[in-house]
């Protein structure tokens, strides 16, 4: 027997809400993505969850290598993922 099934992409309001979430449940107490990075963020995941841990991740990681942390990561997302849009 197989089972499949789909699950189809996020609305851009729930990817920025899933985007906020990781952080504020580790204490962080501000938003580390701008409004245009989580929307490219959306954009280039097409809100798939596990594209979108893979992207956050990856630019929370090269914009923690050097302060501002917020400013870094938003900038790299919006550096990054512009490119491919």
């Amino acid at each position: 027997m197989t089972l499949r099934f789909h699950l189809g992409g996020l609305p851009e309001a729930k990817t920025r809400a899933y985007i906020g979430r990781h952080p504020k449940v580790a204490g962080v107490g501000h938003p580390l993505f701008s409004d245009e990075a989580a929307h490219l963020v959306h954009q280039f995941t097409k809100g798939v969850p596990r594209r979108i841990n893979n992207v956050a991740t990856a630019c929370l990681l090269a914009g923690f290598r050097r302060p501002p942390h917020r400013l870094q990561a938003a900038t790299l997302c919006e550096k990054r993922l512009g490119q491919r849009t």
